[in-house]
């Protein structure tokens, strides 16, 4: 009827993240699967195919 989104009536488009950059290089950067770290093998693998 309005053409808006619920989000716009309930006010709730200033909580929508923003996205996070990171850098898989860096051993400081914790990245976790389903609450789980990732292993370094699999952070490997995650670095490697985003390469290319």
């Amino acid at each position: 009827m309005f053409e808006v989104s619920t989000d716009y009536l309930l006010d709730h488009e200033r909580s929508i993240r923003q996205p996070v950059t990171v850098d898989l290089a860096d051993e400081n950067v914790n990245l976790t699967y389903r609450g789980r770290p990732l292993s370094r093998n699999d952070r490997n693998i995650i670095y490697r195919l985003m390469e290319d």
